[in-house]
């Protein structure tokens, strides 16, 4: 067990525990055998842990695995910060589909689609959380003195995409 573990105080949320998450999605039909269908999601940030990036609990480890956690006095292995305290930015996304269905023979159709993703063209931000730099807080007195990547993200979601196509059935 690593020096100054305590299991009692290894509380805290998940990291998928997004804590608010609005979903509308909507179909609407239109003149000309027209449709029209859109997805808006909106949701909040998701916990990660800010880690030292050094063998802080001198357990021989060097921070690695399992990784020390920042701390408020670096010297006090009691104030090191709770499981995943701190939470990423927000994200949200409006996707839109026009589709139209053409008749084609007596029993086939053509459906020609067109859609758009992150439509407003959206920065969303996300990290690979066990992965980054972004956690690395480093060794001195959280939440004043972090290092210079901690924090800044290096990963979006794609940015607007549109896609065309077509499907024939019969």
């Amino acid at each position: 067990m690593p020096v100054g573990f305590d299991p009692r105080s290894e509380k805290g949320p998940a990291t998928h525990d997004q804590r608010q998450r609005l979903v509308v999605s909507g179909v609407y039909e239109a003149p000309w055998r027209l449709q029209l269908s859109a997805i808006v999601t909106a949701g909040s940030g998701r916990p990660f842990t800010p880690l030292a990036g050094a063998d802080l609990n001198g357990d021989g480890n060097g921070g690695q695995f399992p990784p020390d956690r920042a701390r408020r006095n670096p010297a006090d292995p009691a104030t090191s910060v709770g499981r995943n305290s701190a939470t990423t930015v927000g994200q949200a996304s409006v996707d839109v589909r026009v589709s139209r269905r053409v008749p084609v023979g007596r029993r086939g159709a053509l459906d020609v689609l067109v859609e758009a993703f992150n439509v407003l063209n959206r920065v969303n931000f996300v990290e690979d959380t066990l992965q980054s730099s972004f956690v690395i807080f480093g060794s001195g007195a959280y939440p004043t003195a972090p290092l210079p990547a901690y924090g800044h993200y290096t990963l979006t979601m794609p940015p607007r995409q549109v896609q065309l196509a077509a499907r024939l059935t019969f």
